[in-house]
Protein backbone atom coordinates (compact mmCIF):
# COMPACT_ATOMS: atom_id res chain seq x y z
CA UNK A 1 0.00 0.00 0.00
CA UNK A 2 1.36 3.32 -1.04
CA UNK A 3 0.98 6.38 1.52
CA UNK A 4 0.21 9.81 -0.18
CA UNK A 5 0.62 13.26 0.98
CA UNK A 6 -1.27 16.66 0.11
CA UNK A 7 1.77 17.57 -1.74
CA UNK A 8 2.85 13.85 -3.25
CA UNK A 9 -0.60 15.02 -5.79
CA UNK A 10 0.18 18.02 -6.66
CA UNK A 11 0.60 19.01 -10.20
CA UNK A 12 2.61 22.02 -11.27
CA UNK A 13 0.12 23.89 -13.98
CA UNK A 14 1.72 22.49 -17.37
CA UNK A 15 1.05 22.68 -21.04
CA UNK A 16 1.69 20.33 -23.57
CA UNK A 17 1.01 20.17 -27.04
CA UNK A 18 0.98 16.86 -28.91
CA UNK A 19 2.01 17.41 -33.14
CA UNK A 20 0.20 14.98 -34.34
CA UNK A 21 -2.18 14.70 -37.67
CA UNK A 22 -5.06 16.65 -35.48
CA UNK A 23 -4.00 18.93 -33.05
CA UNK A 24 -4.45 17.87 -29.63
CA UNK A 25 -4.21 19.79 -26.49
CA UNK A 26 -3.00 18.54 -22.85
CA UNK A 27 -3.55 20.31 -19.72
CA UNK A 28 -3.16 19.62 -16.26
CA UNK A 29 -3.94 22.56 -13.44
CA UNK A 30 -4.54 21.98 -9.59
CA UNK A 31 -6.00 25.25 -8.44
CA UNK A 32 -4.87 27.30 -11.09
CA UNK A 33 -6.58 30.61 -12.00
CA UNK A 34 -8.49 30.45 -15.24
CA UNK A 35 -7.31 33.54 -15.91
CA UNK A 36 -3.95 31.42 -16.48
CA UNK A 37 -5.15 27.99 -17.92
CA UNK A 38 -7.07 29.85 -21.09
CA UNK A 39 -4.76 31.56 -23.11
CA UNK A 40 -2.05 28.74 -21.95
CA UNK A 41 -4.80 26.15 -23.32
CA UNK A 42 -5.52 28.79 -26.38
CA UNK A 43 -1.61 29.07 -27.62
CA UNK A 44 -0.62 25.26 -27.59
CA UNK A 45 -4.52 24.73 -29.80
CA UNK A 46 -3.89 27.63 -31.74
CA UNK A 47 -6.72 29.46 -31.05
CA UNK A 48 -7.17 33.23 -30.90
CA UNK A 49 -9.13 33.87 -27.42
CA UNK A 50 -12.15 35.99 -27.73
CA UNK A 51 -14.49 37.07 -24.64
CA UNK A 52 -17.79 37.98 -24.71
CA UNK A 53 -19.15 39.70 -21.90
CA UNK A 54 -16.45 38.76 -19.36
CA UNK A 55 -12.78 40.22 -18.61
CA UNK A 56 -9.94 37.33 -18.52
CA UNK A 57 -8.72 39.48 -15.76
CA UNK A 58 -11.89 38.86 -13.54
CA UNK A 59 -11.97 35.37 -14.19
CA UNK A 60 -10.21 34.17 -10.87
CA UNK A 61 -12.45 30.55 -10.83
CA UNK A 62 -9.70 28.19 -9.58
CA UNK A 63 -9.11 25.19 -12.24
CA UNK A 64 -8.80 21.59 -11.23
CA UNK A 65 -8.02 19.48 -14.40
CA UNK A 66 -5.80 16.69 -15.28
CA UNK A 67 -6.96 16.32 -19.41
CA UNK A 68 -4.68 13.95 -21.32
CA UNK A 69 -4.84 14.55 -25.17
CA UNK A 70 -7.86 15.86 -26.16
CA UNK A 71 -9.24 17.70 -29.14
CA UNK A 72 -9.69 21.36 -28.70
CA UNK A 73 -13.48 21.04 -28.96
CA UNK A 74 -13.50 18.26 -26.36
CA UNK A 75 -10.51 20.58 -24.35
CA UNK A 76 -12.91 23.55 -24.29
CA UNK A 77 -15.94 21.51 -22.83
CA UNK A 78 -13.66 20.76 -20.11
CA UNK A 79 -12.87 24.21 -19.35
CA UNK A 80 -16.33 24.80 -19.47
CA UNK A 81 -17.39 22.36 -17.04
CA UNK A 82 -14.55 22.81 -14.67
CA UNK A 83 -14.99 27.01 -14.60
CA UNK A 84 -18.74 27.18 -15.00
CA UNK A 85 -18.75 29.73 -17.72
CA UNK A 86 -19.76 29.18 -21.38
CA UNK A 87 -16.32 27.90 -23.31
CA UNK A 88 -16.60 26.77 -27.07
CA UNK A 89 -14.24 26.80 -30.20
CA UNK A 90 -15.62 28.80 -32.74
CA UNK A 91 -13.31 28.11 -36.32
CA UNK A 92 -10.33 29.43 -35.00
CA UNK A 93 -11.10 31.28 -31.40
CA UNK A 94 -11.99 30.09 -28.57
CA UNK A 95 -15.03 31.93 -27.19
CA UNK A 96 -15.62 32.59 -23.73
CA UNK A 97 -18.17 33.73 -21.64
CA UNK A 98 -21.44 33.64 -24.66
CA UNK A 99 -22.90 30.65 -25.24
CA UNK A 100 -24.98 32.46 -28.24
CA UNK A 101 -24.55 32.46 -31.86
CA UNK A 102 -23.89 29.95 -34.77
CA UNK A 103 -25.57 28.81 -37.54
CA UNK A 104 -29.42 28.23 -38.34
CA UNK A 105 -30.39 24.75 -39.58
CA UNK A 106 -33.90 22.95 -40.20
CA UNK A 107 -34.69 19.80 -39.23
CA UNK A 108 -37.41 17.41 -41.49
CA UNK A 109 -39.06 15.91 -38.61
CA UNK A 110 -41.92 15.00 -40.79
CA UNK A 111 -41.67 11.28 -39.86
CA UNK A 112 -41.50 11.78 -36.46
CA UNK A 113 -44.47 13.83 -36.21
CA UNK A 114 -46.25 11.07 -38.22
CA UNK A 115 -45.45 8.78 -35.66
CA UNK A 116 -46.86 11.02 -33.05
CA UNK A 117 -49.32 11.56 -34.61
CA UNK A 118 -50.29 7.46 -35.03
CA UNK A 119 -49.91 7.43 -31.24
CA UNK A 120 -52.24 9.88 -30.24
CA UNK A 121 -54.90 8.25 -32.30
CA UNK A 122 -54.43 5.45 -30.82
CA UNK A 123 -53.36 5.49 -27.78
CA UNK A 124 -53.81 9.58 -26.74
CA UNK A 125 -55.12 10.31 -23.33
CA UNK A 126 -58.50 12.39 -23.82
CA UNK A 127 -58.53 16.21 -23.82
CA UNK A 128 -59.04 17.90 -20.23
CA UNK A 129 -61.41 20.29 -19.80
CA UNK A 130 -59.97 23.77 -18.14
CA UNK A 131 -60.98 24.30 -14.46
CA UNK A 132 -63.00 27.22 -13.94
CA UNK A 133 -62.07 30.54 -15.34
CA UNK A 134 -58.91 29.17 -17.03
CA UNK A 135 -58.09 29.70 -20.54
CA UNK A 136 -57.97 26.12 -22.36
CA UNK A 137 -54.40 24.98 -23.72
CA UNK A 138 -53.36 25.68 -27.24
CA UNK A 139 -53.11 23.08 -29.23
CA UNK A 140 -49.83 21.75 -30.49
CA UNK A 141 -48.89 20.58 -33.35
CA UNK A 142 -46.53 16.72 -33.56
CA UNK A 143 -43.64 18.90 -34.50
CA UNK A 144 -43.87 21.49 -31.94
CA UNK A 145 -43.79 18.91 -28.97
CA UNK A 146 -41.10 17.45 -30.65
CA UNK A 147 -39.33 21.11 -29.98
CA UNK A 148 -40.46 20.47 -26.54
CA UNK A 149 -38.36 17.24 -25.65
CA UNK A 150 -35.50 18.45 -27.79
CA UNK A 151 -35.41 21.60 -25.46
CA UNK A 152 -35.70 20.18 -22.47
CA UNK A 153 -32.96 17.22 -22.55
CA UNK A 154 -30.66 19.86 -24.50
CA UNK A 155 -30.72 22.71 -22.57
CA UNK A 156 -27.60 23.10 -20.53
CA UNK A 157 -26.19 26.49 -18.95
CA UNK A 158 -22.77 26.00 -20.38
CA UNK A 159 -24.34 25.56 -23.78
CA UNK A 160 -26.20 27.69 -26.39
CA UNK A 161 -29.67 28.31 -25.74
CA UNK A 162 -32.09 25.94 -27.27
CA UNK A 163 -34.68 28.02 -28.90
CA UNK A 164 -36.76 26.14 -31.68
CA UNK A 165 -38.93 27.71 -34.07
CA UNK A 166 -41.62 24.84 -35.55
CA UNK A 167 -42.96 25.39 -39.28
CA UNK A 168 -44.92 23.17 -40.33
CA UNK A 169 -43.05 19.68 -39.83
CA UNK A 170 -39.55 21.13 -39.55
CA UNK A 171 -37.64 22.69 -36.57
CA UNK A 172 -35.07 25.56 -36.81
CA UNK A 173 -32.30 26.31 -34.31
CA UNK A 174 -29.27 28.32 -34.63
CA UNK A 175 -26.77 26.77 -32.40
CA UNK A 176 -22.48 26.23 -32.67
CA UNK A 177 -21.99 23.39 -35.30
CA UNK A 178 -21.27 20.68 -32.00
CA UNK A 179 -24.84 21.38 -30.13
CA UNK A 180 -26.42 21.22 -33.67
CA UNK A 181 -24.68 17.51 -33.61
CA UNK A 182 -26.44 16.79 -30.08
CA UNK A 183 -29.49 17.82 -31.65
CA UNK A 184 -28.86 15.49 -34.48
CA UNK A 185 -27.95 12.53 -32.22
CA UNK A 186 -31.26 12.66 -30.64
CA UNK A 187 -33.58 13.31 -33.34
CA UNK A 188 -31.57 9.94 -34.67
CA UNK A 189 -32.32 8.35 -31.87
CA UNK A 190 -35.78 9.23 -31.49
CA UNK A 191 -36.15 7.49 -35.40
CA UNK A 192 -34.06 4.23 -34.41
CA UNK A 193 -35.75 1.37 -34.31
CA UNK A 194 -35.22 0.28 -30.53
CA UNK A 195 -33.78 3.81 -29.85
CA UNK A 196 -30.69 3.73 -28.04
CA UNK A 197 -28.42 5.29 -25.54
CA UNK A 198 -26.52 9.17 -26.39
CA UNK A 199 -22.91 9.31 -26.74
CA UNK A 200 -22.61 11.30 -23.30
CA UNK A 201 -24.13 7.82 -21.51
CA UNK A 202 -22.09 5.95 -23.29
CA UNK A 203 -19.12 7.90 -22.23
CA UNK A 204 -19.93 7.46 -18.54
CA UNK A 205 -19.85 3.96 -18.58
CA UNK A 206 -16.84 4.13 -20.36
CA UNK A 207 -15.42 5.88 -17.96
CA UNK A 208 -16.72 3.75 -15.23
CA UNK A 209 -16.04 0.82 -17.20
CA UNK A 210 -11.99 1.87 -16.56
CA UNK A 211 -12.58 2.93 -13.23
CA UNK A 212 -14.11 -0.81 -12.63
CA UNK A 213 -11.11 -2.90 -14.19
CA UNK A 214 -8.23 -0.36 -12.18
CA UNK A 215 -6.87 -2.02 -9.02
CA UNK A 216 -6.21 1.37 -5.97
CA UNK A 217 -5.32 1.03 -2.45
CA UNK A 218 -3.38 3.68 -0.51
CA UNK A 219 -3.47 6.22 2.41
CA UNK A 220 -3.93 10.09 1.96
CA UNK A 221 -3.19 11.94 4.84
CA UNK A 222 -4.26 15.97 5.11
CA UNK A 223 -5.01 15.96 1.70
CA UNK A 224 -7.17 17.87 -0.36
CA UNK A 225 -10.33 16.68 -1.39
CA UNK A 226 -9.11 17.85 -4.89
CA UNK A 227 -5.96 15.44 -4.47
CA UNK A 228 -7.79 12.77 -3.42
CA UNK A 229 -9.98 12.44 -6.62
CA UNK A 230 -7.41 13.07 -8.84
CA UNK A 231 -5.67 10.50 -7.18
CA UNK A 232 -7.86 7.69 -7.41
CA UNK A 233 -8.78 8.39 -10.66
CA UNK A 234 -5.30 8.70 -12.92
CA UNK A 235 -5.11 5.15 -11.38
CA UNK A 236 -7.60 4.47 -14.51
CA UNK A 237 -5.57 6.18 -16.82
CA UNK A 238 -8.53 9.15 -17.29
CA UNK A 239 -8.54 12.92 -17.74
CA UNK A 240 -10.27 14.45 -14.91
CA UNK A 241 -11.94 17.69 -13.80
CA UNK A 242 -13.63 18.88 -10.80
CA UNK A 243 -16.87 21.07 -11.53
CA UNK A 244 -16.95 24.80 -10.58
CA UNK A 245 -19.18 24.50 -7.36
CA UNK A 246 -17.04 21.65 -6.01
CA UNK A 247 -13.70 23.54 -6.88
CA UNK A 248 -15.01 26.68 -4.78
CA UNK A 249 -16.60 25.30 -2.09
CA UNK A 250 -14.94 21.87 -1.17
CA UNK A 251 -11.79 21.20 -3.38
CA UNK A 252 -9.40 22.34 -0.49
CA UNK A 253 -10.88 20.79 2.48
CA UNK A 254 -8.21 18.67 3.89
CA UNK A 255 -8.99 15.18 4.59
CA UNK A 256 -7.71 11.45 5.41
CA UNK A 257 -8.61 8.67 3.84
CA UNK A 258 -7.21 5.35 3.60
CA UNK A 259 -8.09 2.25 1.94
CA UNK A 260 -5.92 -1.09 3.23
CA UNK A 261 -7.27 -3.38 0.78
CA UNK A 262 -6.86 -3.85 -2.95
CA UNK A 263 -10.25 -2.48 -4.49
CA UNK A 264 -10.96 -1.19 -8.07
CA UNK A 265 -11.05 2.74 -8.44
CA UNK A 266 -14.49 2.71 -8.63
CA UNK A 267 -15.15 1.20 -5.24
CA UNK A 268 -12.30 3.63 -3.92
CA UNK A 269 -14.05 6.43 -4.82
CA UNK A 270 -17.34 5.65 -3.50
CA UNK A 271 -16.12 4.89 -0.89
CA UNK A 272 -14.64 8.58 -0.58
CA UNK A 273 -17.96 9.67 -1.54
CA UNK A 274 -20.30 7.94 1.31
CA UNK A 275 -17.20 9.26 3.72
CA UNK A 276 -17.88 13.04 2.49
CA UNK A 277 -21.78 12.59 2.83
CA UNK A 278 -21.60 12.00 6.70
CA UNK A 279 -20.19 15.58 6.50
CA UNK A 280 -23.07 16.90 3.94
CA UNK A 281 -20.97 16.90 1.25
CA UNK A 282 -23.12 14.87 -1.62
CA UNK A 283 -20.44 14.31 -4.92
CA UNK A 284 -21.51 12.40 -7.87
CA UNK A 285 -19.22 10.76 -10.76
CA UNK A 286 -20.35 12.04 -14.61
CA UNK A 287 -18.33 11.97 -17.93
CA UNK A 288 -17.41 15.37 -20.18
CA UNK A 289 -15.72 15.16 -23.14
CA UNK A 290 -14.89 11.32 -22.39
CA UNK A 291 -13.10 12.53 -18.67
CA UNK A 292 -14.37 11.88 -15.38
CA UNK A 293 -16.04 14.61 -14.39
CA UNK A 294 -17.00 14.99 -10.53
CA UNK A 295 -19.34 18.03 -8.88
CA UNK A 296 -21.69 18.82 -5.91
CA UNK A 297 -24.93 16.47 -7.20
CA UNK A 298 -27.15 19.68 -6.67
CA UNK A 299 -25.24 21.58 -9.13
CA UNK A 300 -24.52 18.87 -11.64
CA UNK A 301 -26.41 18.91 -14.94
CA UNK A 302 -26.42 15.54 -16.50
CA UNK A 303 -26.27 15.03 -20.14
CA UNK A 304 -26.40 11.46 -20.66
CA UNK A 305 -30.09 10.07 -21.28
CA UNK A 306 -31.63 6.57 -23.11
CA UNK A 307 -34.57 6.44 -25.61
CA UNK A 308 -37.13 3.48 -25.04
CA UNK A 309 -39.26 2.36 -27.56
CA UNK A 310 -42.09 1.18 -25.83
CA UNK A 311 -44.91 0.90 -28.46
CA UNK A 312 -44.64 -3.58 -27.93
CA UNK A 313 -45.38 -2.13 -24.39
CA UNK A 314 -48.16 -0.07 -25.09
CA UNK A 315 -50.25 -2.65 -27.30
CA UNK A 316 -49.81 -5.30 -23.75
CA UNK A 317 -50.49 -2.33 -21.22
CA UNK A 318 -54.06 -1.74 -23.91
CA UNK A 319 -54.76 -5.24 -23.68
CA UNK A 320 -54.22 -5.75 -20.08
CA UNK A 321 -57.15 -2.66 -19.39
CA UNK A 322 -59.25 -4.27 -22.41
CA UNK A 323 -59.32 -7.72 -20.37
CA UNK A 324 -59.95 -5.67 -17.13
CA UNK A 325 -63.43 -3.95 -18.59
CA UNK A 326 -66.80 -5.03 -16.66
CA UNK A 327 -70.09 -4.49 -17.34
CA UNK A 328 -71.16 -1.46 -17.25
CA UNK A 329 -72.87 -0.08 -13.99
CA UNK A 330 -71.39 -2.33 -11.77
CA UNK A 331 -69.77 -1.59 -8.35
CA UNK A 332 -66.12 -1.64 -8.53
CA UNK A 333 -66.21 -2.70 -12.07
CA UNK A 334 -63.70 -0.73 -14.47
CA UNK A 335 -65.35 0.86 -18.11
CA UNK A 336 -62.55 2.13 -19.18
CA UNK A 337 -58.65 1.47 -21.36
CA UNK A 338 -55.20 2.66 -21.81
CA UNK A 339 -56.72 5.95 -23.79
CA UNK A 340 -58.66 6.73 -20.55
CA UNK A 341 -55.62 6.03 -18.32
CA UNK A 342 -53.45 8.12 -19.59
CA UNK A 343 -51.76 6.46 -22.73
CA UNK A 344 -47.80 6.76 -22.33
CA UNK A 345 -48.36 8.79 -19.00
CA UNK A 346 -49.17 5.07 -17.34
CA UNK A 347 -45.55 4.16 -18.41
CA UNK A 348 -43.36 7.84 -17.39
CA UNK A 349 -45.83 7.90 -13.95
CA UNK A 350 -44.65 4.65 -12.74
CA UNK A 351 -40.97 5.04 -13.57
CA UNK A 352 -41.36 8.23 -11.68
CA UNK A 353 -43.09 6.70 -8.66
CA UNK A 354 -40.98 3.90 -8.41
CA UNK A 355 -37.02 6.30 -9.03
CA UNK A 356 -38.68 8.75 -5.88
CA UNK A 357 -39.13 5.21 -3.53
CA UNK A 358 -35.58 4.28 -4.61
CA UNK A 359 -33.58 7.61 -4.00
CA UNK A 360 -32.94 8.18 -8.12
CA UNK A 361 -33.13 11.62 -9.68
CA UNK A 362 -34.63 11.45 -13.48
CA UNK A 363 -35.37 13.84 -16.15
CA UNK A 364 -38.33 11.87 -18.37
CA UNK A 365 -40.42 13.02 -21.05
CA UNK A 366 -42.75 11.02 -23.92
CA UNK A 367 -43.15 11.62 -26.69
CA UNK A 368 -45.20 9.14 -28.57
CA UNK A 369 -44.65 5.64 -28.77
CA UNK A 370 -40.63 6.81 -27.35
CA UNK A 371 -39.85 7.25 -23.92
CA UNK A 372 -36.34 9.17 -22.86
CA UNK A 373 -34.76 9.60 -19.81
CA UNK A 374 -31.70 11.36 -18.74
CA UNK A 375 -29.74 11.64 -15.52
CA UNK A 376 -26.66 9.51 -15.78
CA UNK A 377 -26.27 5.63 -15.86
CA UNK A 378 -27.63 5.17 -12.53
CA UNK A 379 -30.91 7.08 -13.60
CA UNK A 380 -30.85 4.85 -17.04
CA UNK A 381 -30.33 1.31 -15.21
CA UNK A 382 -32.76 1.85 -12.70
CA UNK A 383 -35.70 2.65 -14.96
CA UNK A 384 -34.90 0.16 -17.25
CA UNK A 385 -35.22 -2.42 -14.67
CA UNK A 386 -38.56 -0.95 -13.69
CA UNK A 387 -39.82 -1.05 -17.40
CA UNK A 388 -38.74 -4.47 -17.55
CA UNK A 389 -40.81 -5.17 -14.47
CA UNK A 390 -43.97 -3.18 -16.69
CA UNK A 391 -43.09 -5.72 -19.46
CA UNK A 392 -41.52 -4.21 -21.76
CA UNK A 393 -38.88 -6.37 -23.39
CA UNK A 394 -34.99 -5.09 -24.16
CA UNK A 395 -34.27 -5.21 -27.97
CA UNK A 396 -32.62 -8.17 -29.40
CA UNK A 397 -29.06 -7.99 -29.67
Amino acid sequence: MRTFTALAVICVSAFVATAQEEKTVAVTAYGKPAAEVIPGFCEQAGLELELRGVELEDFDVSCFMVANELSPRKGAELLAFSTGVPVRVDGSKLVLGSASGGVVKGYDVSVLAGAYVEYVNNYGAPKSEPEDGAEPAEDQTAAEHLADVVAYFLEHPYRAEISPSVVGDRVLLTLPTEDHARVRELLDLLMQEHGGESSALKSEREVRRKLGQAKFSGEFTGTPVSSVVLGICREAGLSVALGAELASTEADRHIDFVVKDEVSAAEALERFFRQLESDDVFIVLDSVAGAAAVEIRDFHVWSGYRVFDVSDLLRKLSASYQRQRTAAGKDGGFQGDLRQAGGNEVVVDAIYDQLIQQGVEAHIKAFGTRIVVGGGTEAVDAATIILEEMGWEPPKE
